[in-house]
């Protein structure tokens, strides 16, 4: 065997053992960051001009949100801007990913700029859902419209 084939064989196992070892550190990230709330059927609508949507009329307001909605313990409606756009509006299921089944795995608003679940206290930004430790499981988000004047749509 010659130098240069054993110089190429070398450098495809590299390759080759490099892809194995990413392949398996991205499939365990997602699994991480996945969490195990149940996928629950929400059909839910907020009206702003009501007492319970009255914090939403401001950019920054934000809600606890029950309803109809039969889901593990309700919802969180924040309002992103001002724009009254489509996409002024998140909304959050308020049950902590990691510990949801827990008497206190459930998502509370703290000081208006972040989420924090009650148990583990993993923290949340409320603008977006982002995790302030890298570490934590993604909140489960739901699809959330505006009519551009009162109503605001929430389905999954």
């Amino acid at each position: 065997m010659s130098l240069f084939t054993f110089a190429f064989m070398r450098t495809n196992y590299f390759h080759v053992l490099t892809l194995i070892i990413i392949l398996v550190a991205s499939a365990g990230c997602k699994n991480q960051n996945q969490n195990s709330i149940p996928n629950i059927s929400v059909q839910e609508l907020v009206y702003l001009n009501t007492p319970e949507g009255f914090n939403l009329q401001i950019q920054g307001g934000w809600i606890y949100h029950n309803g109809g909605y039969l889901g593990t313990n309700g919802l969180v409606v924040y309002r992103r801007y001002f724009n009254f756009q489509a996409d002024d509006f998140v909304t959050y299921d308020r049950a902590c990913p990691l510990d949801w089944q827990e008497g206190c795995g459930k998502l509370k608003v703290v000081t208006d700029i972040y989420l924090e679940c009650e148990c583990s206290g993993h923290k949340y930004l409320i603008f977006d859902g982002t995790p302030l430790d890298g570490n934590s499981p993604l909140l489960r988000t739901y699809n959330t419209q505006f009519d551009g004047q009162n109503i605001i749509y929430i389905v999954n």
